[in-house]
């Protein structure tokens, strides 16, 4: 169905005249519904509202039985909020006007006697602004969309990336549980299983199905789509839950985590998920970094957490070959990767920086040379 463009005025004659020459000037591109009363006008509204049906303008008077003009467009406004409103009259007080623009966001005011070109060509402009408005919404929504599934595709990349190491990660406690059970059957064969051997056995069991669990039940957490309501958080359980993916990883490669908190922490709102995949890419390429120096050497990075100034802030400092000069400035641009094929997206960094962003937080490099890097985020509390 074709937009609406709603007249409302307690004068017959006002609106015959208003509708005539809207149709001459905009053709058959609207409709051009006309109401005497501000509650009967909302009545309608409701109905196109309810069949999804477009509104891009509604005109109204201002003195009128039962309900103001500025009161009707307060009204409108709080249902349509993106429909433009425009007051026609010849009758209304300053109070009037300045109660329409600051409740009903008015458009624009025209006194009464209107000339012709003047209303027609305000209300071919706020149509334009209507679509302008319209368009910008539905290309932000896309890019929103894009953007969420962009993140979602680079996540689900790391996760392909780290594998191998949660498949370790599994293993280990996979390994003590098989042991436990060996030895309970060898004594059971040799009539020598004592209840607290068997207590013991299955204490060990119960420890390590719930590691296993936990890693399980986290990685499913990860890899979902992350809802984007921000809850209250501890910024040491993120990083503390990010070691679930990467820690076994770390271990495997001689590389040394030292964790630091030098204060009492603040909390902070944000999407655990999303900042538990930025860190994952920090300590990912740390890793890396430090596995291109020497893989037989080993190496260290450096955790510290603190607070200043109402920002959390998080130092990431490893061991590895630094970060070259010219490609600092790159290194949150999408797709942009130093590392061979098949090794990285190029998507981490850029990423990250978004996520950090959307949480009106800061990311960046202070320091990088051969003897390694570190990266600072601040988060707000």
């Amino acid at each position: 169905m074709r937009p609406v463009i709603m007249c409302i005025d307690d004068e017959q004659f006002v609106l015959t005249t208003i509708k005539k020459q809207l149709k001459f000037h905009l053709k058959d591109e609207y409709i051009i519904e006309i109401s005497e009363s501000g509650t009967e006008a909302l009545e309608i509204l409701d109905g196109f509202i309810k069949q999804s049906i477009d509104v891009p303008v509604v005109i109204c008077d201002q003195i009128m039985p039962y309900l103001k003009g500025d009161d009707v467009l307060e009204k409108v406004h709080a249902v349509l909020p993106d429909t433009l409103t425009i007051l026609l009259t010849g009758q209304a007080s300053v109070d009037d006007l300045g109660n329409a623009v600051n409740k009903a966001k008015l458009y624009r005011y025209i006194s009464k006697p209107w000339e012709e070109m003047d209303l027609c060509l305000t209300v071919k402009e706020a149509v334009r602004s209507y679509d302008q408005q319209k368009k910008i919404k539905k290309i932000h929504q896309e890019l929103t969309e894009a953007h969420s599934q962009l993140v979602q595709t680079a996540k689900l990349a790391c996760i392909g990336e780290l594998a191998a190491g949660v498949a370790h990660e599994l293993n280990q406690p996979l390994m003590v549980i098989r042991t436990g059970v060996q030895l309970m059957m060898r004594s059971y064969k040799h009539n020598t299983l004592k209840l607290d051997q068997l207590e013991h056995q299955f204490d060990t069991i119960e420890k390590n199905t719930k590691r296993m669990m936990n890693i399980i039940n986290h990685l499913r957490t990860f890899s979902r789509q992350s809802e984007l309501q921000p809850i209250e958080m501890n910024i040491c359980d993120v990083i503390e839950n990010t070691f679930l993916m990467i820690g076994e990883q770390l271990r495997l490669r001689n590389i040394e985590v030292i964790r630091t908190v030098t204060n009492s922490l603040p909390k902070i709102k944000g999407n655990p998920t999303q900042l538990e995949q930025v860190f994952l890419n920090l300590l990912a390429n740390s890793r890396d970094a430090i596995e291109e120096k020497g893989k037989s050497i080993g190496g260290k990075i450096e955790i510290t957490i603190g607070s200043e100034d109402n920002f959390v802030e998080i130092l990431i400092k490893d061991s590895g070959v630094g970060i070259a000069s010219h490609h600092l400035e790159k290194i949150y641009d999408p797709f942009y990767t130093t590392k061979e094929v098949g090794k990285g997206t190029g998507l981490g960094l850029s990423i990250s920086f978004g996520i950090i962003k959307d949480h009106h937080g800061d990311i960046e490099v202070i320091q990088t040379d051969s003897s390694g890097t570190t990266f600072r985020v601040r988060l707000p509390v």
